[in-house]
């Protein structure tokens, strides 16, 4: 059974999210959490702190 993720701050839309594709991300005990904003009642997808900054950098580097 997948753990809990324990949010602890504010959900924020994603500045790479456009009208059709809204991503929300919050920090997390675990390190982020991602939702389909379109889709609130959906599952969350955890990262890891490490996960998720090479996440964020990964991106960046496609732009």
């Amino acid at each position: 059974m997948p753990s809990a993720v324990v949010i602890t701050g504010s959900w924020r839309k994603s500045s790479f999210s456009g009208d059709e594709n809204c991503v929300t991300v919050a920090p997390s005990i675990q390190g982020a959490a991602v939702i389909d904003s379109k889709h609130g009642e959906s599952d969350v997808l955890a990262f890891t702190s490490k996960a998720w900054t090479g996440l964020v950098q990964a991106v960046g580097l496609l732009h």
